[in-house]
């Protein structure tokens, strides 16, 4: 199948809607910001300017700040548009550069915003992902009759955040790997599925690919077969072979 990826970002923000293009210019702003703030706590990975744990984040285990997520939480973006009342693109921008310390510094005045808003998206991240864990070790114990127990990577540890790992597991001596992704619709045609997630899906390269909303008690767990599925935003189309049922 062609994999393509869609720039269409615009977001209702409430107060105003956010096109593709002031959301990026939002996103750059935001990283010019923090880069020149945590010049001497960042880390090159893989390529990408990582700002390193701050000492309240080292002390929950995590390797990088939630900081790093600032740019494209866009429920902590509403958030922020609303309680400051704030009435376009420029006004944003303008405010985070005159408040930045009060919003990202550990001791500011916004900081818990920064913080709990960004660490309830990851803890929905987290609640799905132990959601596959439990689906996964079902499918084996079916399938295999072997009891396996399925670990969920640290949040904001290198595997999650450079390499896409939210799980690993094993199966009869060999380790395998697993992306997972919220689930908010899907779809059924004769011989695909079609997936509607939260914020752009993106390729993986991961063994397996799940889609999970522990809500609604769902997950659609896929092989990762790069070559069966195309990607168009926060949607993705995979061909219904590579669903793993239990």
């Amino acid at each position: 199948m062609k994999k393509f990826t869609s720039i269409n970002e615009s977001k209702d923000l409430g107060r105003f809607v956010m096109s593709d293009l002031e959301f990026s210019k939002y996103k750059n702003s935001i990283n010019y910001i923090l880069r020149d703030m945590y010049k001497d706590h960042t880390v090159l990975v893989e390529g990408m300017t990582l700002i390193k744990a701050l000492p309240v984040e080292r002390n929950i285990g995590r390797e990088f700040s939630t900081l790093n997520k600032v740019n494209t939480n866009i429920t902590l973006l509403r958030k922020m548009v609303n309680k400051f009342n704030l009435n376009n693109t420029d006004d944003l921008i303008e405010f985070i550069r005159n408040n930045k310390k009060d919003l990202f510094t550990e001791q500011g005045n916004y900081f818990d915003l920064i913080f709990s808003t960004i660490r309830g998206t990851e803890k929905r991240g987290e609640d799905n992902e132990d959601f596959v864990c439990d689906y996964i070790r079902k499918i084996v114990k079916s399938k295999f009759n072997e009891d396996i127990n399925p670990f969920r990577e640290a949040t904001s540890s290198y595997k999650d955040m450079i390499l896409g790992i939210d799980i690993t597991f094993t199966v009869g001596g060999k380790e395998y790997t697993c992306q997972v992704k919220p689930l908010k619709f899907v779809n059924y045609t004769d011989d695909f599925i079609v997936i509607t997630s939260s914020g752009l899906i993106k390729e993986y390269d991961t063994n397996y690919i799940a889609f999970a909303n522990v809500d609604d008690n769902k997950v659609l767990l896929f092989r990762n077969k790069k070559d069966d599925m195309s990607i168009n935003g926060d949607t993705v189309t995979i061909n219904k072979k590579n669903l793993v049922n239990i």
